[in-house]
């Protein structure tokens, strides 16, 4: 009996001191385990180092604002963990409800995660170097559609890195009346073919610079890059006064990307190449302001136009807003003062991704050059076709449609995921009289084919020629031709 009491005794001490000592702690509930994915790169909080993780829940990355008993992360490395987790009664403000710990690492990668750079610390902010003639004397400038830009000589800078003359700043900002001059109606030009002829200026001296970023653009983009001139359009990479690259798109003929010798990286060029082939700047996006905060108080006076947004109607957004894209610039972009220049909506700081394009870039170059891949076709109905003694008659309906695809060899039909702008050339061939010459006329033209499009009918043409003894006497064709 004694024995029992003894035993009964004890077991109440250690229910009192298991109620005491649970009392203490915010633990509470069972224990669980989880499999964790976490990022290469840490967020530097008032807290302390907070986690981008994916769970086996998520496809996107999360911030985890705690740490993992026993883990030691090491920054470029990406990490599959097994953890042990129990739920926390009253977390503090911006707090896990949880605690964590580490049980088994499953695997380390070397790897660059997709993650914002983001933290609370903006001494942590690097700056990047990609500004055209940075120490040249510059006039901001406003357009008629209040577009700003700095000059520099005849030279146009717009938003900082992209150097234009007179001509590209009217056709990109749609501020002069068509002709049929020759000039898109399209904002920006692509490269046909999804091919991108580059050169070097003599004396260049950052080749492997290019073609590792080069190696980025074709491992991830429908792009291809070709070392020459092509027939005539191409890239020529120089050494000039800063990073920079003169045209937004295909310029026509030779454009240039300027990479400073000692101020530019592989990174550099990945970005400043992203201009070349149609990429903007991700800060200066029409959604912008609903993801940052534009300090305009620190922002040196002459570079404020560095911050105004794109127009609307020559630029459109693809996809979310993207701190990870290599088009972003960092927190510290033209202060005037060492503070902050922009800011996240939650308070952190960003700094600027240069090692890679992200899915975000990548999606925005699909959505140009694809995939999908766009064919042009044209169906012929003859509606008049007579031989008369001397004469020569051709009646003729063209019916011209662009079909999707999500192979470049045509056969997999496949919707658009994003808007696409096609620009094709419209060409006229008219003869009002016999023995006059044919009269060729060639205009360039744009289309916006909305998302979820199959196929888009581009119209259909009627053809009329007549010929006396083979010589032209009234001609009115017109050809589309459609640039890939």
């Amino acid at each position: 009996m004694r024995t029992i009491k003894l035993l009964l005794n004890l077991f109440l001490s250690v229910c009192v001191a298991y109620t005491l000592l649970t009392s203490c702690t915010d633990e509470y509930g069972p224990k669980k385990t989880e499999l964790l994915l976490i990022a290469s790169e840490t967020v530097k909080t008032t807290e302390g180092i907070a986690y981008w993780v994916k769970t086996n829940k998520s496809d996107t990355w999360e911030m985890m604002h705690t740490g993992i008993e026993n883990f030691n992360h090491e920054k470029g490395y990406e990490y599959v963990v097994k953890v042990g987790k129990r739920r926390i009664k009253n977390p503090g403000a911006d707090q896990s409800n949880h605690k964590y710990w580490l049980i088994k690492i499953i695997s380390k990668e070397k790897k660059n995660s997709e993650v914002p750079l983001f933290t609370t610390n903006f001494a942590d902010i690097k700056s990047v170097n990609e500004i055209a003639f940075p120490n040249s004397i510059r006039e901001v400038i406003s357009l008629p559609n209040g577009v700003q830009l700095e000059k520099v000589d005849s030279l146009y800078i717009y938003q900082g890195d992209v150097v234009m003359n007179e001509e590209q700043v009217k056709t990109l900002f749609n501020i002069w009346p068509r002709t049929l001059s020759g000039i898109s109606t399209s904002s920006i030009k692509y490269w046909p073919n999804r091919r991108v002829y580059y050169t070097f200026a003599t004396g260049f001296t950052l080749k492997q610079n290019v073609y590792d970023a080069i190696e980025e653009w074709e491992m991830k983009t429908s792009l291809t890059f070709i070392e020459g001139t092509g027939s005539g359009d191409y890239i020529e990479f120089i050494h000039d006064k800063g990073n920079y690259s003169n045209s937004i798109g295909q310029k026509g003929g030779k454009q240039l990307i300027s990479l400073d010798k000692t101020g530019s990286s592989v990174g550099t060029a990945i970005h400043e190449i992203g201009h070349a082939v149609g990429l903007i700047h991700e800060h200066c996006r029409n959604d912008r302001d609903n993801f940052v905060t534009v300090l305009w108080q620190n922002i040196e006076p002459k570079y404020t136009s560095q911050f105004n947004l794109y127009p609307s109607g020559a630029i459109r957004d693809i996809g979310p807003f993207d701190f990870t894209s290599i088009m972003l610039y960092p927190s510290d972009a033209f202060s005037k003062n060492g503070n902050p220049t922009m800011k996240d909506k939650n308070g952190f700081f960003f700094n600027a991704q240069r090692l890679y394009l992200s899915a975000g870039d990548v999606e925005g170059v699909k959505s140009a050059y694809g995939p999908p891949f766009h064919k042009a076709t044209a169906e012929t109905t003859v509606i008049r076709e007579e031989v008369a003694g001397w004469d020569d008659y051709y009646e003729s309906e063209v019916d011209y449609k662009i079909y999707f695809y999500a192979d470049e060899n045509y056969t997999q039909p496949s919707p658009l995921v994003y808007p696409r702008n096609i620009t094709y050339i419209e060409e006229r061939h008219t003869c009002n009289g016999y023995g006059e010459v044919i009269n060729v006329y060639r205009i360039y033209r744009n289309v916006l084919v909305p998302a979820g499009s199959f196929l888009y009918n581009l119209g259909i043409v009627n053809n009329i020629e007549h010929y006396v003894m083979g010589n032209p006497n009234y001609i009115d064709k017109t050809i589309y031709y459609v640039l890939q």
